[in-house]
């Protein structure tokens, strides 16, 4: 894969982030060509936002992930490519809408927390040390959020006992899809390793050190756009 965007490459990104997107593969449909343009733009423009992250899907469920840094060139503010890597993506590519689509969500999103069974990288973003007590919860008593069972006490055998997902969960963190919480839409969407499935159910799998090297860049003020790739 590419690896630094150097020298004339750097300055066509905000290009190529406008350009027209076409259908990729037999299932794959057309990107939203608006949202994506003037999203890249509003953060380039926001001095908060000092690190992009985008999800291109390449096939049904393989995309591929960039980490563009905001850097000048020639006193010009630009999206810098510093990471780029193959990953998984939901069995049934994108387009989430519900629980248990195996879709990965469309869109532009914020970044809840890190997490992970391994200790932290170097992260800047909140840290949840995965331990015996780490639920990913699925019902209506904390949907969509990771909870410690000794602070929201319950029972339901369809909560992910996080500790058991190795090397899935070796390191991770949560994207802000379904922020409001709303239950059946769909839950704990991540970033998290790869593991042994070409595909995922709804999240983004990388390799380890690949999303290490990610976390160790990026802040809860990172962007992420999950879209599809273009021709």
């Amino acid at each position: 894969m590419n690896k630094l965007f150097k020298g004339i490459g750097a300055l066509m990104l905000a290009f190529a982030m406008t350009m027209s997107f076409a259908s990729c593969g037999n299932d794959i449909k057309e990107p939203s060509i608006k949202w994506r343009a003037d999203t890249t733009q509003k953060y380039l423009e926001n001095n908060d936002v000092t690190h992009l992250i985008t999800v291109q899907a390449s096939q049904q469920h393989d995309a591929v992930v960039t980490l563009f840094e905001k850097t000048k060139l020639n006193g010009k503010t630009i999206w810098t490519e510093i990471l780029n890597c193959e990953a998984y993506i939901g069995k049934n590519g994108l387009g989430k809408t519900k629980e248990g689509d195996y879709m990965t969500p469309i869109g532009d999103f914020g970044i809840v927390t890190a997490f992970g069974i391994k200790s932290n990288p170097g992260t800047k973003l909140p840290y949840i040390d995965v331990t015996d007590d780490i639920y990913a919860c699925c019902d209506e008593k904390a949907y969509n959020k990771i909870i410690n069972i000794n602070d929201v006490p319950h029972k339901n055998e369809e909560d992910e006992h996080m500790i058991e997902y190795t090397p899935e969960y070796n390191y991770g963190f949560q994207i802000d899809y379904n922020k409001d919480r709303e239950v059946g839409v769909g839950n704990s969407i991540f970033f998290h390793c790869k593991g042994t499935v070409n595909s995922t159910g709804g999240c983004i799998a990388l390799a380890e050190a690949d999303l290490v090297e990610i976390m160790k860049k990026i802040d809860k003020n990172t962007r992420v756009i999950i879209d599809y790739m273009p021709q």
